[in-house]
């Protein structure tokens, strides 16, 4: 995961921003920073992921967790490369994960492949057990999202020609954070 979009906050814009985050203001605990070994946490779209080695803020008190601010948005960003630049072929979740995440509606991915809107949305649907998209639609979307996304469009080029349509779903659902990105925040 890049952390590009995070930045290190000091002992007092922590407490600062965080001031609100205990019910009534009545927990008498102090907010820091811990990194958490594995954390499930919900992606809309995917369902649980474990977010490993990732900076939380927490109450010492109470034990309130909250994702250090920008993680969120940069873990979702991670998860989308990956399933853009994955050669698999991409489930029911995953197609609407990506659409929310590249903030498509069903409408805008429909015209985009040039298909009906009605005919999309069955690819997405919880009910569709058999109906999948082709390898060659799911390719445009692809590239759709990278460009969405901003995201680098050169590893696609291999995918096109190594793709087949019997390939097994297969996702990591463990997100992890960038050594990195823990060394320039200090932890």
């Amino acid at each position: 995961m890049r952390s590009g979009n995070i930045e290190r906050l000091d002992e007092h814009r922590l407490q600062e921003q965080f001031a609100d985050a205990h019910a009534e203001g009545k927990c008498p605990g102090h907010w820091h920073v811990a990194v958490k070994e594995a954390v499930p946490y919900p992606i809309e779209g995917l369902g649980m992921v474990t977010v490993v080695n990732a900076p939380f803020v927490t109450c010492d008190h109470c034990q309130a967790l909250y994702f250090y601010p920008g993680l969120e948005e940069e873990i979702r960003r991670s998860l989308a490369e990956r399933l853009v630049n994955d050669g698999n072929a991409l489930d029911k979740k995953q197609l609407r994960f990506l659409r929310i995440v590249s903030g498509l509606t069903q409408q805008q991915t429909a015209d985009a492949l040039n298909m009906d809107v009605k005919e999309y949305n069955k690819f997405e649907s919880v009910t569709n057990t058999t109906r999948a998209m082709s390898i060659d639609r799911q390719f445009r979307l692809r590239v759709l999202y990278a460009r969405l996304l901003r995201l680098d469009l050169t590893k696609l080029a291999s995918l096109a020609d190594h793709q087949h349509p019997d390939e097994a779903v297969l996702l990591s659902t463990r997100v992890e954070t960038d050594p990195e990105l823990l060394r320039r925040l200090a932890f």
